[in-house]
């Protein structure tokens, strides 16, 4: 399918020919089969604990993280979880999902020990923790796609960075730019990531509004007042985002994004909070994100 069709069918507005030429010679992970399944499983009522634990033991990777979770810390058994269809009676189906999402996820991209990636990965770590706790926090309608967000909202760096040799070189570029992080992409290799994300997104089926808030997560166009909009599940997860990155700057003691300067009092004003009630927020989510620090190892 050429690109412009997938712009076209997924709804994220793209008319640049340079833009779709570029995107042609992208390579983006396709959808693992384990999670088309699981998808389509999940959708049918009458889908029970033993026919998602077969579709998980189909996944070798996938089932050992099911396993390992279940028996963290995080659901304090009383005994250890031994079969797959044990850890999913625990886990429940949300989790389910934000852990099949995550270890394929990580899968496709490839995941590189590199120290160009280092903050990638370590980050992409916490922050959909940091996004679904702030979600319930704030009591917005975003909290179960929260998560999703923050794992995937930069998923489109990863792809970039095998695509193009000097991509280190825009990051470092970008994270030190005053201005929208995705001009420096754009100006160099005529995308950017939260394009690639979206599309990475929709192209692994998830919510409108989530692969949708991915490819706006840095144009603050979408909180001018007077621009159109009723869609405040994506404006909320915009928010969410830059909200998360601003906690797990804070927890991994990393500087912000000279860009977050700029966005962070559209964010809070979103909500309706002030600095002091943010620091309190990165102070009840910190226990989260040690648990997290501790899982990982």
């Amino acid at each position: 399918m050429r690109p412009s069709s997938l712009f076209s069918e997924s709804g994220i507005d793209v008319t640049d020919d340079a833009v779709l030429e570029t995107f042609n010679s992208i390579a983006i992970p396709a959808c693992p089969t384990v999670i088309l399944r699981l998808v389509d499983a999940i959708r049918e009522d009458a889908t029970d604990l033993k026919t998602l634990a077969q579709l998980i033991a189909t996944d070798v990777g996938l089932a050992a993280s099911v396993l390992r979770l279940a028996n963290s810390p995080f659901f304090r058994l009383p005994s250890k979880a031994r079969t797959i269809h044990a850890a999913v009676s625990v886990l429940g189906l949300r989790n389910l999902v934000r852990i099949a999402y995550n270890v394929t996820l990580h899968q496709s991209l490839g995941r590189s020990n590199s120290a160009a990636m280092h903050r990638f990965w370590n980050r992409s770590a916490y922050k959909p923790i940091a996004a679904a706790s702030l979600a319930s926090l704030l009591a917005t309608k975003s909290v179960d796609n929260a998560y999703t967000f923050g794992l995937f909202c930069d998923a489109g760096i990863p792809v970039l960075m095998q695509r193009f040799a000097n991509y280190k070189e825009t990051l470092r570029l970008a994270n030190r730019s005053v201005d929208c992080f995705t001009s420096a992409e754009d100006a160099r290799h005529n995308i950017n990531h939260a394009l690639v994300g979206a599309m990475l997104a929709w192209q692994w089926h998830l919510p409108s509004a989530v692969y949708r808030a991915i490819g706006h997560h840095h144009d603050v166009r979408i909180f001018d007042v007077d621009a159109p909009s009723d869609d405040d599940a994506l404006i909320d997860l915009v928010a969410l985002g830059i909200l998360a990155d601003f906690i797990v700057s804070r927890f991994l003691a990393t500087e912000h994004d000279a860009e977050w300067h700029r966005v962070a009092p559209l964010a809070i004003g979103r909500f309706g909070i002030t600095y002091p009630q943010l620091e309190e927020l990165h102070q009840t989510i910190l226990p989260e994100l040690e648990d997290a620090r501790q899982y990982r190892g």
